[in-house]
């Protein structure tokens, strides 16, 4: 009977979840029923999250005598002191369900049942959320007397985390656009973070933009913007007596690159946005100064977050230190004029050239000239110059029927993004209406609709002798809404460049 209530229970308990959380978010602890003491066990924890992203945590008190070591943490940063394990993701695995364990190894005099659970936390909607697991008991045998009731605690403090891991994952511990300096600051999550993954010796007064201290060894990092999307990023280490191998290692958000700047003898190394400094010997300095120069390719983030690790050989024994993170504003400013534009206008100006050259040969020799036209293409084959009119005009461009629906529009600027009037209005003081196109993968702006170039020409003109930042307009031109090159647009019109 007793068994009959409690699946009735569970059934209720496991109704009223999927009521509150929707069903998509479950954790389940899968480790043995009965061990030996002095016996290790695995504690695997399996968790559905669904699609939620950012920040979270998984915490889990181990009662005294435990002692647990990271095996699989799915990218996150591992740590074990004062009996909490402390599993913290930056930004939370894209898979919907993922799995993380840890090895845990029990005292020889450790006796009785011990229940355990843990909690998860996460970020959803700005607020936190802390959801339990349920409880799951261990029993451990053991032939002697039962531990008095406070056994000596014991204590160790555990930071670890695989090498392959961390490089593999490296990217995941990007903070993720959804858990925004508004939801942490709200949330204080920020300085939860700062002290979950505080180092025993914080307490000493370390250098500004410490990151990390453990055994004497004190490794600092500072990023110093140097302009627009670039940026010098200086790390210090104080070595303590360490003479052999050494390697630090800073993982860089996505699309940020780094290039080597001062390696002190090490070899420098930058793949799949990791960024290396390996010495085989480290240098017999007691303070080792290294730096490369970092750049922003992109505006996805508004800021972005550093993190690393040490590697080190203390003796025989290879160990590894993690930097903690280290928070920037992103400086990239999107472009607004395409690069492929720039090379159009240099094609253009190539282009006047060769028809004013051509328009002198045919002056010569003809009654009627061509005027000289603007274009944003180039023929590969040569022009003749002394090709007659019908000729030339043929070997130039395909011309289609003449119409009436050509019009000339003066573009201002072009990014990958989409931007409003008020984006022009506050940078540009362009109040004129601006229209947006989406052409060849770019948000294209313009301004205008005229039906004779030489006024397209004059707005342009007008554009570049204004103080609004611009000073690389130029003409376009329309056929029925779709775009051409100003050049067929003049022969359709059969009307004269202005330059």
């Amino acid at each position: 009977m007793s068994k009959i209530i409690l699946v009735v229970l569970n059934l209720f308990a496991f109704f009223i979840y999927n009521l509150f959380f929707g069903g998509d978010l479950t954790i389940v602890q899968n480790f043995p029923d009965t061990i030996k003491a002095g016996e290790s066990f695995t504690i695997e924890i399996e968790i559905e999250k669904g699609d939620r992203e950012g920040f979270a945590k998984w915490q889990q008190s181990l009662p005294e005598g435990f002692i647990a070591t990271a095996k699989n943490t799915a990218g996150a940063t591992f740590s074990f002191k004062n009996q909490d394990v402390k599993i913290i993701w930056m930004s939370l695995p894209e898979d919907e369900s993922f799995t993380i364990s840890y090895d845990v190894k029990t005292d020889t005099e450790m006796q009785g049942d011990f229940a355990l659970i843990g909690q998860f936390s996460f970020i959803e909607q700005n607020q936190r959320k802390d959801i339990s697991s349920a409880a799951k008991s261990i029993s451990i045998t053991n032939d002697l007397p039962a531990l008095a009731a406070n056994p000596d605690p014991i204590d160790p403090e555990v930071i670890t985390k695989d090498e392959e891991t961390q490089n593999e994952d490296s990217s995941l511990f990007v903070e993720n656009e959804s858990t925004n300096n508004e939801e942490l600051n709200a949330l204080n999550t920020e300085e939860e973070i700062e002290n979950d993954i505080k180092d025993e010796n914080s307490e000493i007064e370390l250098p500004e933009g410490t990151v990390a201290s453990r055994e004497g060894i004190i490794i600092t990092r500072n990023v110093k913007s140097t302009g627009e999307a670039k940026y010098n990023v200086t790390l210090t280490i104080k070595r303590s007596d360490l003479n052999s191998f050494g390697k630090i290692e800073d993982y860089l958000p996505p699309n940020y690159i780094a290039t080597a700047d001062k390696s002190m003898e090490g070899i420098f190394s930058f793949k799949k946005n990791v960024m290396k400094i390996l010495w085989m010997t480290m240098p017999e300095k007691d303070v080792i100064t290294v730096s490369y120069l970092m750049e922003s390719t992109s505006d996805e983030l508004d800021s972005a977050v550093i993190h690393g690790a040490f590697s080190y050989l203390d003796g025989a024994e290879s160990k590894q230190l993690k930097l903690n993170p280290t928070k920037f504003e992103n400086t990239f400013i999107p472009l607004l004029v395409e690069e492929a534009e720039e090379e159009e206008e240099k094609i253009e100006e190539i282009v006047e050239e060769v028809v004013e050259a051509i328009e002198e040969e045919i002056t010569a020799s003809a009654d009627k000239i061509v005027e000289p036209i603007e274009s944003q293409e180039i023929e590969t084959e040569p022009i003749n110059a002394l090709a007659t009119k019908e000729e030339l005009t043929k070997e130039i461009t395909n011309i289609p029927a003449p119409e009436s629906s050509v019009r000339y529009k003066v573009q201002i600027a072009a990014a990958k993004r989409e931007v409003n009037q008020q984006y022009f209005i506050d940078r540009h003081s362009i109040t004129q209406t601006v229209s947006i196109e989406f052409h060849e993968t770019w948000y294209k702006y313009t301004i205008g609709g005229y039906d004779v170039y030489k006024q397209a020409r004059d707005k342009r003109n007008e554009v570049w002798a204004t103080e609004n930042k611009i000073n690389d307009a130029f003409v376009t031109a329309y056929n029925s809404g779709e775009r051409i090159s100003v050049q067929e647009a003049l022969m359709i019109t059969q009307q004269k460049w202005f330059k």
